[in-house]
């Protein structure tokens, strides 16, 4: 059995990002990025597989 992790990461400048092994999150956040690319978009492919979003001021994450 393996961790699916989640990092989130908050700028000065305003924005975040979030990088993922979760599978079931990328697909979510992958929907989320097609659906508004003015407020979150894919960065990049890890090596592990996972991803990398960011988001801009507009979005407040909160846990």
């Amino acid at each position: 059995m393996f961790k699916l992790e989640t990092m989130i990461y908050a700028s000065e400048d305003g924005t975040n990002s979030v990088f993922t092994l979760n599978p079931a999150l990328q697909k979510q956040l992958d929907a989320l990025a097609a659906q508004h690319p003015e407020v979150c978009c894919r960065k990049k492919n890890g090596d592990t597989g996972g991803q990398q979003y960011q988001f801009n001021s507009a979005i407040k994450i909160c846990i």
